[in-house]
């Protein structure tokens, strides 16, 4: 059973990195999240020891700890794109902080609609607002933004429907 066990890790390795990668976009995330979960799974292995049932339960593992990694690390990824209203350049397309035309108004104006904006997110239920981060923020396709939520792409639809139109009130009564 337990060199069973062992193989059936190695051999579900391979394909829980390639999600991880695929949903994180980040491989040393991936490779944390993945460990995380093969650890877990070696302390405390599973009750059953179906192939088919092991592989969905190191998938389901996975699932969760990448919502938890998102959840941690998004203060990064916003960062990474660009979005982080701590930088005072952030919000303002390369070309026009290259362009000597644009002063530091734009730089001002772009950051005072990222504070404004991470206000807007905060009111947002809590499934709206990770909808949004994930869709609008992040890129996520549907995909593997609805298995990370736990929802079907209609209620993703709906979701992100609400959010905009939340969001559209909010930033027009701040900008009032």
């Amino acid at each position: 059973m337990a060199a069973d066990w062992h193989e059936q890790l190695v051999s579900t390795r391979a394909a829980l990195m390639r999600m991880a990668r695929a949903r994180l976009r980040n491989e040393d995330w991936a490779a944390d999240a993945v460990g995380a979960v093969m650890l877990a799974a070696l302390e405390q292995p599973p009750p059953f020891d179906e192939p088919g049932r092991v592989r969905a339960w190191l998938f389901g593992m996975l699932r969760h700890k990448l919502v938890d990694v998102l959840r941690d690390q998004a203060p990064q990824r916003l960062h990474h794109y660009g979005l982080s209203p701590d930088d005072p350049e952030a919000g303002v397309p390369l070309e026009l902080l290259a362009d000597p035309a644009h002063g530091p108004e734009h730089r001002v104006a772009g950051r005072r609609f990222l504070e404004d904006l991470a206000a807007a997110l905060e009111q947002l239920p809590a499934l709206h607002h990770r909808a949004f981060l994930l869709r609008e923020v992040l890129g996520e396709d549907t995909e593997p933004s609805t298995e990370l939520l736990g929802i079907t792409p209609n209620h993703l639809s709906v979701c992100l429907h609400r959010a905009r139109a939340r969001l559209r009130q909010l930033l027009e009564a701040y900008a009032a």
